[in-house]
């Protein structure tokens, strides 16, 4: 008896917190936990179909803060070494390792290295279209033309 009555308890508590969390990342800052406590799997079922709410709530003047307040807060996260998820988009501190999405840091880099890389080639392709349209007018002659062409493609 005394064993079902733990087990009970313990399973109250994983979908008391479970809900307490799904809603906190929705942006809510109300206590769910008991709710998930007591009702488990509809609380959460419950928690999961609220919309998002992610408007900040400053405590010291008692007011929603604006997305501008919000995009503030953002750009001092990654101004103290944050990073942005290229998945979800949320902002992380530097001390995250991996966005609640799942994407970690690492391959959050690797992905913008990758991205800057392909632009970095698009751009040396427009760059070398602009130097064939001033051979073509005469601009600049075949040798100089030759060596912008290896310079931009790294031959």
């Amino acid at each position: 008896m005394f064993g079902y009555i733990v087990a009970v308890i313990i399973w109250g508590v994983v979908w008391g917190f479970a809900t307490k969390t799904i809603i906190n990342n929705k942006g809510y800052d109300e206590n769910w936990f008991w709710w998930g406590f007591f009702f488990g799997f509809i609380a959460t079922i419950v928690a999961a179909c609220k919309p998002e709410n992610h408007n900040y709530y400053d405590y010291k003047t008692s007011s929603v803060l604006s997305k501008t307040t919000e995009q503030i807060r953002k750009n001092d996260i990654i101004n103290k070494g944050g990073w942005q998820c290229t998945r979800c988009n949320r902002t992380n501190p530097s001390y995250t390792g991996t966005c609640s999405c799942g994407m970690t840091k690492s391959m959050n880099d690797s992905f913008l290295n990758e991205q800057q890389k392909g632009n970095d080639e698009l751009e040396n392709l427009e760059k070398l279209k602009s130097y064939k349209e001033l051979l073509d007018s005469g601009v600049i002659t075949q040798k100089e033309f030759d060596e912008k062409k290896a310079q931009l493609l790294n031959l």
